[in-house]
């Protein structure tokens, strides 16, 4: 099994992120990329097969429907782990 995660994560998250992908060892098959300016969402969701939305407050956010449009799989989750 081939497991490739691209991250368009932001902000302080991103840190956190960086941080536990280490702790996990996973960061050699996790790919941070930053922030995505709105002209590259669509090329960007072209390129993968699932998307994952953990989120506290945006169950079914924009991206999901923007993802389906693509192509993509699709998971949303409402309850998600902050990352220590």
């Amino acid at each position: 099994m081939v497991f490739d995660s691209k991250s368009s994560a932001a902000g302080p998250v991103e840190l956190q992120l960086h941080g536990l992908a280490r702790q996990l060892q996973v960061d050699h098959l996790v790919h941070f990329r930053g922030g995505l300016e709105n002209a590259d969402v669509s090329r960007a969701l072209a390129t993968i097969d699932l998307l994952v939305l953990p989120s506290r407050w945006d169950g079914w956010g924009a991206v999901i429907n923007e993802a389906l449009c693509n192509g993509a799989g699709s998971y949303a989750a409402t309850l998600a782990v902050e990352p220590t």
